[in-house]
């Protein structure tokens, strides 16, 4: 059987079972928040399956606006961010990972947690699927806890920013108590792609690193009324977000508040996938938090009404709401808030 049945036959079997390959709707992607994919589980193995595609156009604003805007998103099963893969510690689990045909770079995946390093996504055939091929990784899955998965093939900035990016719960084998469960994942667009696959950074040469060090050496210094900015060798290119966002949208929870009731507790799985800023941060109004980095069993909780964390890092949020109203959620970055993540909270009765 060659790769193109292969594929073929893997693309019709995703769209028939739950392990999701899913299309880009706006439906889908206003769904994400309370939409965890538990794969396909015999009792002994536990099997997911990620299509990537690199032709998905997807609302980054209301898709009810008559001015959306929309992005041309690298994606897994068809949003961003990809599905919230979600199994229990100990599971023997296979993600079988399809590069469409139609795409013009490799792809991997790359999960955070304990795996063996051949099924890293980073080197040999786990680190580079080609179009039209597909590759399963397999692991066991463990410790409990809170990690994000992503493309890692480079420039992994490139591919993070098209969307290639999700969240994996690994629950633990004792249940968590019972709670109203969200995910929440940070993230970011750069709509400029005029750099893509640029390096955003490099190390200086001999003589650019001469020149920093001893200006004065420099023949670009020779004229005193130049600044350090106008001499000094460009070493980066420049790489601004113009939106920042909740699950991918825009301002998605202010026009689409999220439903909450008094006295019920709520867990969010919390994770900074943001890019070309070192750091995010979620900010509750009107309440505290208790809040376990990572999601791990061994990590004592902190109390807070804020967190800071980079990109890559998570945590878990756990609170339980008191009074009704609108409490407001966003970054605590004014930048980041107006640029669209900030949403609502609202508590009924």
């Amino acid at each position: 059987m060659n790769i193109t049945t292969i594929y073929i036959l893997s693309f019709l079997l995703g769209l028939f079972c739950s392990t999701g390959i899913l299309v880009a709707t706006a439906q889908e992607q206003d769904s994400y928040l309370t939409d965890f994919n538990y794969g396909v589980s015999n009792g002994q193995t536990r099997n997911f399956t990620l299509l990537v595609e690199e032709n998905n156009t997807i609302p980054i604003t209301s898709p009810n606006d008559t001015n959306t805007i929309y992005f041309p998103a690298w994606t897994f099963n068809g949003t961003v961010p990809g599905p919230t893969l979600r199994m229990t510690e100990g599971d023997h689990v296979f993600i079988k990972v399809i590069n469409s045909l139609d795409s013009k770079h490799s792809h991997s995946l790359h999960m955070h947690s304990i795996h063996p390093p051949s099924q890293d996504g980073t080197f040999g055939e786990s680190g580079s699927i080609k179009p039209g091929e597909s590759y399963t990784y397999e692991f066991i899955a463990g410790p409990a806890g809170l990690y994000p998965y992503h493309c890692h093939v480079e420039p992994v900035v490139d591919h993070i920013n098209r969307g290639l990016y999700g969240a994996m719960i690994i629950d633990p084998s004792t249940p968590r108590p019972q709670a109203n469960e969200m995910v929440m994942l940070m993230n970011s667009y750069d709509l400029d792609l005029n750099e893509e696959m640029a390096p955003t950074a490099r190390p200086p040469t001999m003589q650019e690193a001469s020149d920093i060090m001893y200006p004065s050496l420099s023949e670009d210094n020779a004229d005193e009324d130049q600044t350090e900015e106008e001499t000094g060798p460009e070493l980066e290119i420049e790489r601004d977000n113009e939106f920042y966002t909740i699950n991918g949208r825009a301002f998605q929870y202010m026009d689409n508040p999220i439903e909450l009731k008094v006295n019920e507790p709520v867990r969010i799985y919390l994770i900074s996938m943001t890019e070309f800023d070192p750091v995010n941060s979620f900010h509750l109004h009107s309440g505290m938090f208790n809040y376990t980095s990572s999601g791990t069993l061994s990590t004592p909780p902190t109390l807070t009404d804020i967190v800071t964390i980079g990109q890559g890092d998570r945590g878990i949020i756990e609170f339980t709401p008191q009074y009704t109203g609108k409490m407001m959620i966003h970054a605590h970055i004014n930048e980041f808030t107006n640029l669209g993540w900030m949403g609502i909270f609202e508590v009924v009765d």
